[in-house]
């Protein structure tokens, strides 16, 4: 698994291709760099339940950049809503 992450971050290729889509190789790597082993094992255990993975490299990096982007959507939403609450109990008001 370290392998697949190190060559998606030092790949020679200008864009990378992840679930049909070219993504430039700098966002893929900013993804990989911030990956971490709770995230890689969450990928394992959902890739256990699927059958019939054709390239397990290229499902495996595509489901950990959709699992960094997903973990790092859902902590800004975590810090947006305790800025929020802490707002409507201290009587700020919110600027949005």
């Amino acid at each position: 698994m370290v392998g697949f992450i190190v060559n998606e971050i030092c790949s020679p290729l200008l864009y990378i291709t992840l679930r049909g889509q070219a993504f430039p190789k700098a966002v893929i790597q900013s993804k990989m760099l911030k990956a971490n082993i709770y995230m890689v094992e969450n990928v394992l255990e959902n890739m256990a339940k699927v059958d019939n993975i054709k390239d397990f490299r290229r499902y495996f990096i595509s489901f950990l950049y959709n699992e960094v982007l997903i973990y790092h959507f859902n902590e800004g939403c975590e810090s947006r809503n305790i800025n929020e609450q802490i707002g409507r109990d201290l009587g700020y008001g919110i600027a949005v």
